[in-house]
């Protein structure tokens, strides 16, 4: 009986490790790294500037990051796709705006300036859809 029981938890556990390796090498390649710089029009470091990373297109998600003292900034394992960066002044005002790609096991690196402005990128509206006709009997 107990010969029986350790080959079934040795089956169970077999089973699970094997589980766990598909569900990795699944998410194997579905994610790059951003690096980059920002300075200003003399090429000066812009430190603790906050950047605003959008999706573009099918590409979901929003996030904050800030350049650090030396006007770097990093953001790793983010989802392959397409994306907008936006630096914001005190205000909120953008004084840069970029688009770039993140691809599978790649690190994307952005030396941004100030005044760098690309028009941010909008989505285009769908048309209004057509009732569906109401049956007649």
């Amino acid at each position: 009986m107990i010969k029986k029981l350790l080959i079934l938890v040795i089956f169970l556990l077999s089973s699970l490790v094997v589980l766990l390796l598909l569900s990795c090498e699944e998410n194997l390649g579905s994610t790059g790294n951003l690096t980059g710089s920002l300075v200003d029009e003399q090429g000066n470091a812009m430190k603790k500037v906050k950047l605003k990373i959008t999706g573009v297109g099918t590409t979901i998600g929003i996030a904050y990051i800030t350049t650090n003292d030396t006007g770097n900034f990093s953001f790793y394992s983010m989802p392959t796709g397409d994306y907008f960066i936006v630096a914001l002044d005190a205000n909120e005002n953008p004084i840069v705006s970029v688009g770039f790609t993140i691809e599978a096991d790649k690190t994307t690196t952005l030396n941004l300036v100030k005044g760098q402005l690309t028009p941010t990128p909008t989505i285009a509206p769908t048309s209004t859809p057509t009732p569906a006709p109401t049956p007649t009997i």
